[in-house]
């Protein structure tokens, strides 16, 4: 019993690095963590210094005290039923953006694509998916980090019921989370709107490849020019994080102009590059 409280308690402190996640109960009970104030204080805090290695999307956050940990624990052990609800900031530790966090989506004054702009022109389309081509290449790559692997232990052991998200960047199942339901979707797949039909994104990936090669070629150059400096997905990658920390996120391109002039994009919640020339003449 002792074994499994501190394993718990181990699982439950990875779970809490996330910068915002809630677990709840059969009985309604639930634990929330904060990136930036403790659940159990409504007394001021100063900033949380960050961390040695701290991902650029991740914003510092305040370390759980034992106490809240163990809440936790005690919580999943004495429940019949746990359900675990996570949203961006359970990925920012895998550096994708997210959009309440003090340089996200939101707070930095980015207003999203709605359905009904993106089903009424053309153009809006184009842009859409001419973005989601150019940040695909590194979107689709990323890991899991220590939160998505602790709540799949949980789960595997048969701690947790199900995971519901609001990510749509397929994470907990890489993570080797199995019951997930994903509230907002997945960018992992594609639907027509007219006929129905479900692609894999890596097969639309190639389609849009193939008609838009000019794009691809740069989208390729991009990605070898990272592999030859040694990094993922972009070459400049201290440009990459400034422009990160800076804000991830508003309705224009937003850039970090690195030590050799590179222009760096930012990459949104969702995966997707703002593009200067709004996705024209990107074909579909």
């Amino acid at each position: 019993q002792q074994q499994q409280q501190q394993q718990h308690s181990a699982d439950a402190q990875h779970i809490s690095t996330a910068s915002h996640q809630q677990v709840s109960s059969a009985g309604g009970s639930s634990i929330t963590s904060s990136s930036s104030t403790s659940s159990s204080s409504t007394v001021q805090q100063q900033p949380a210094p960050r961390p040695p290695g701290l991902a650029a999307a991740a914003p510092a956050a305040v370390p759980a005290s034992r106490q809240q940990l163990d809440q936790l624990a005690d919580l999943i052990q004495s429940s019949r039923r746990v359900v675990v609800i996570t949203g961006a900031g359970c990925s920012t530790e895998s550096n994708i953006p997210d959009y309440r966090g003090p340089g996200g989506a939101y707070t930095t004054g980015f207003t999203p694509m709605t359905h009904q702009q993106f089903m009424a022109q053309p153009e809006s389309r184009s842009r859409y998916w001419a973005r989601s081509f150019a940040g695909w290449h590194e979107f689709a790559f990323v890991q899991p980090n220590s939160a998505h692997e602790a709540i799949a232990r949980l789960q595997g052991r048969g701690w947790l019921e199900l995971v519901i998200t609001q990510n749509v960047d397929r994470l907990h199942q890489k993570g080797g989370s199995g019951q997930v339901l994903e509230l907002h979707g997945t960018t992992h797949r594609v639907v027509c709107m007219e006929c129905g039909y479900n692609s894999c994104r890596h097969d639309v990936q190639q389609r849009l490849a193939d008609l838009n090669p000019h794009m691809a070629d740069a989208v390729q150059h991009a990605s070898s020019a990272a592999a030859a400096a040694g990094g993922s997905g972009i070459s400049n990658r201290a440009a990459y994080e400034r422009a990160l920390r800076v804000g991830t996120a508003a309705d224009a391109r937003k850039v970090a102009a690195g030590g050799d002039a590179e222009q760096v994009p930012v990459v949104r919640p969702d995966g997707d590059i703002e593009l200067a020339d709004a996705g024209r003449h990107f074909r579909l």
